[in-house]
């Protein structure tokens, strides 16, 4: 159903928007973001620093909403049966409300003064990613191919542990990756001091000590960055999330075949872990 489809991809883009503005991020996937084409804008039309900054964040915080009123109108316009509508508008209101909490729940962790565990940085990942990327298409899926209850609710538990499975990925790619592969640099989420499972994990051994000073450190020099990365490898933590992330894929593919979904549709999410997928080595 292509409105239904549309739908998904204006709320991925309304989020992407939304977390760039959040982050401060100027770039995504290897070009400007939305928030930084805003930005640049401004100053190439003359505004100083500041005002170019928050000429970027009403940019995108504007655009990000507008994708989300156009992903919302794409739902309920879509041209199916009002109780099919029912549960597709149902599933996701409730996509929406998990992943405002999950990026709160992100921020919440990156400046807060507690370390967080890890338990709570995989609750992060499944409620600010995996909901809105993995489990709702899935679900919606089900649901206009005319699925039960009980289908539908298999199709979104795996979804969860499939999008929880591309985060733990996707945070390895931002530490280890290849920058010509991801398209982002591998020394932000440092910089940034990013709550990941590398960094819970790492809190936990011997380690620790080395990498606090350079976690978080917006001056992070690249040498310093390699040198964090050389922790992250010694101390376990690179294996261990590996580890965590291939286990949540092999899951998430049992859970989704058990709702009938040919295993030859699931080999590109099979491949989730891949250099193809990551530019990890």
């Amino acid at each position: 159903m292509a409105a239904v489809a549309a739908g998904v991809e204006l709320l991925h883009a309304a989020f992407v928007v939304h977390d760039d503005v959040i982050d401060g991020d100027d770039v995504r996937r290897g070009a400007p973001s939305v928030p930084g084409r805003f930005r640049r804008r401004a100053l190439a039309d003359g505004a100083d620093a500041r005002a170019a900054a928050v000429r970027g964040v009403a940019g995108g915080v504007l655009t990000g909403d507008l994708a989300l009123a156009l992903a919302m109108r794409a739902f309920a316009t879509a041209p199916v049966r009002p109780e099919l509508l029912a549960r597709l508008l149902g599933l996701v209101t409730e996509t929406i409300a998990v992943s405002a909490a999950g990026e709160l729940g992100d921020v919440r962790l990156a400046t807060s003064p507690t370390k967080p565990t890890s338990a709570e940085v995989l609750s992060v990942a499944e409620r600010k990613t995996a909901w809105y990327s993995f489990a709702l298409p899935m679900q919606l899926g089900g649901v206009l191919a005319g699925a039960g209850d009980a289908t539908v609710r298999a199709l979104g538990d795996g979804g969860l542990l499939l999008g929880t499975a591309f985060q733990l990925y996707d945070d390895l790619a931002g530490t280890f990756g290849q920058v010509e592969a991801t398209g982002k640099s591998t020394d932000a989420d440092l910089r940034e001091g990013k709550a990941t499972l590398l960094v819970a994990h790492a809190r936990t051994t011997a380690w620790w000590p080395l990498l606090a000073p350079l976690w978080g450190d917006d001056q992070l020099s690249p040498d310093g960055a390699a040198v964090a990365r050389d922790v992250l490898e010694r101390s376990g933590s690179r294996a261990y999330v590996e580890s965590v992330a291939a286990d949540h894929l092999r899951a998430g593919l049992d859970r989704v075949a058990t709702a009938g979904v040919p295993l030859d549709a699931l080999g590109w999410m099979a491949d989730l872990g891949g250099q193809r997928w990551t530019g990890v080595a």
